[in-house]
């Protein structure tokens, strides 16, 4: 399952670029506002020419007394910088070793990616990508190449962020409040407006977009106060704000400190001490050494620190405590539970779905992201018997494990989000799901699963955006690269104007979300229609009394009155 997820996460960071240069030199200088810089000549896949501008510092390195502080704008350079020179990761696990696991990476992080066709006068939409990779993994530009985004004509920004516990440790309270990878990716985002004019930007044209982690994060700046005025559009792939906010980091920084065999009491003050002098491999075996089960529960993610997030997401979104003028697009691919269950009916994931047919009790929970929850064994077990007819896993169950993980996890939570984005008039709020499968999907980098019926599986669509020639060849069936092209299309039309489908060259309107019509979604295939969401199955997850729907619903879960006889 580590190779599965790690090996996803890789491909769910990105880079990225767009159109026509004026000119074919071999590299252009840059002048920002920290001093100038030098950008390499680059090819999108129609050979239009753009141009990148590597590692880019937008914070101070968060090392010695900023280690575990919020991030501060980066310092001015002297003299010209190189604009080729690879971006550095920051800390975290390798992505391709099983049993072992290497730290790889370095604390001086925080550096962003700009690719552009027109670096001088200029005006082009802006879209910035966040990385996902479960906030533990992943890179600005790690293994892929902009070059099917880059034939449009738009500014591409990548950025890193802090990860895993140097990122979102927390103590919930103002010692260490937490979030500070999302902090980051917000100090870049004002980097954007105060520079990307000189990439030919427009900085009144921002869209921020990700999968997975990434796509948790642009909705994630939608509901923070911290984030106002700093981009225009979001569009959050496999991933909303409902998915991973940690209930108790607090208990999460104990645990932590204790696998670092810290010693005296667990005070604040104290904690951010033991952290503070922990070596930055200590820090990222500590956080991986608490999984209890196929690298789950998570121990450090987002978290509500009155702060960058006021309260838990669902509470934003209900009572419209959110950016509102702000164009939304959200949705799933239709095998998002892949991301479990490909390494589940595997060899290697073997043992794993042993110890959940075994210990259903402790297992099911942890799995379904119950296990604080009132009455987590109830749960888990009312949410298997709805898709299976036991509690007894099997390669027959397979289907229906891989739909019951993606409803849960992705696709409930982008319905219950788009519903409630829709009842602002301010904006528009768009919802899909990727359905078109592909010849070389990610999973076919797993080999060794049992899984063999085709599917549209989680970060599939990354695939559309990106290339990983390290890792599978460009796409090149002609149903995959129309289906490019499609999706290219609403996504930089999006960017560009707040409409997927600006006229009807593309031969079918994309509807947005209304009030009266909350489950209307696009059907991305080779010939995309519009479609309607099962309301029955949103009902079902909607009754559940976990504390994210008790807070989207509260009205569904009032004590009954008891009748005078």
């Amino acid at each position: 399952m580590k190779l599965v997820v790690r090996v996803i996460a890789l491909l769910l960071v990105g880079v990225v670029s767009a159109a026509e240069l004026p000119t074919e030199q071999a590299t252009v200088q840059v002048t920002l506002q920290q001093g100038a810089i030098t950008g390499s000549r680059e090819e999108a896949i129609n050979g239009r020419v753009y141009y990148s501008f590597k590692s880019i510092p937008y914070a101070k390195p968060p090392v010695g007394p900023l280690r575990f502080k919020n991030p501060e704008p980066a310092d001015p350079w002297s003299g010209v910088r190189n604009g080729s020179l690879p971006i550095p990761k920051c800390p975290q696990t390798s992505i391709f070793i099983l049993g072992r696991h290497p730290i790889e990476g370095q604390e001086d992080c925080l550096y962003l990616n700009v690719y552009t066709p027109q670096p001088y006068l200029s005006n082009l939409p802006v879209m910035v990508y966040i990385h996902g990779g479960a906030f533990l993994v992943g890179t600005a530009a790690e293994g892929g190449s902009p070059a099917p985004l880059m034939q449009k004509d738009i500014v591409l920004v990548t950025m890193n962020y802090r990860l895993g516990a140097l990122g979102f440790l927390s103590t919930e309270d103002s010692v260490l409040p937490g979030n500070l990878g999302l902090k980051d990716q917000t100090l870049a985002l004002q980097w954007v407006q105060d520079n990307i004019m000189n990439f030919g930007g427009d900085p009144n044209q921002v869209t921020i977009f990700g999968i997975s982690a990434g796509g948790i994060s642009a909705h994630l700046h939608v509901l923070s106060p911290n984030s106002v005025g700093l981009f225009h559009r979001a569009i959050m792939q496999s991933g909303t704000a409902l998915l991973a906010t940690i209930t108790s980091p607090r208990r999460g920084a104990i645990s932590i400190s204790k696998a670092l065999n810290c010693s005296g009491p667990t005070e604040s003050h104290q904690l951010l001490e033991c952290f503070k002098n922990a070596t930055m491999e200590d820090l990222v075996e500590a956080q991986n050494s608490l999984n209890e089960w196929y690298d789950l529960p998570l121990t450090v993610g987002p978290c509500v620190d009155g702060s960058f997030l006021p309260q838990h997401p669902a509470s934003l979104l209900r009572l419209a405590r959110y950016n509102d003028n702000v164009d939304i697009m959200t949705g799933t691919v239709h095998d998002e539970g892949n991301l479990i269950t490909a390494g589940l009916f595997s060899k290697a994931g073997e043992e794993a779905l042993q110890q959940l047919n075994d210990n259903f009790n402790k297992v099911g929970p942890i799995l379904l992201g119950v296990t604080n929850e009132e009455n987590p064994v109830y749960l888990a077990r009312r949410v298997f018997l709805r898709y299976m007819s036991d509690l007894n896993v099997t390669m027959d169950d397979e289907p229906a494990l891989t739909k019951l993980i993606g409803d849960q996890a992705f696709t409930t939570h982008s319905l219950q989000s788009a519903g409630f984005h829709a009842k602002r008039t301010s904006s528009k709020t768009f919802m899909y799901e990727l359905q078109q499968t592909l010849e070389k999907p990610i999973m076919s980098l797993f080999t060794n699963t049992s899984i063999e019926r085709e599917m549209a599986g989680h970060g599939d669509d990354i695939l559309y955006l990106f290339q990983f020639p390290e890792f599978l060849e460009p796409l090149h069936r002609p149903q995959d690269l129309h289906v490019q092209e499609t999706f290219l299309t609403l996504w930089t039309n999006f960017a560009s104007t707040g409409n997927p489908t600006i006229n009807g060259d593309l031969g079918f309107r994309w509807a947005p979300v209304t009030p009266s019509d909350p489950l209307r979604y696009l059907s991305i295939t080779t010939t995309p229609t519009m479609q309607q969401a099962d309301r029955s199955l949103l009902n079902f997850w909607n009754s559940l009394p976990t504390e994210t729907t008790k807070l989207l619903y509260p009205e569904l879960f009032l004590q009954d009155v008891k009748q005078e006889l």
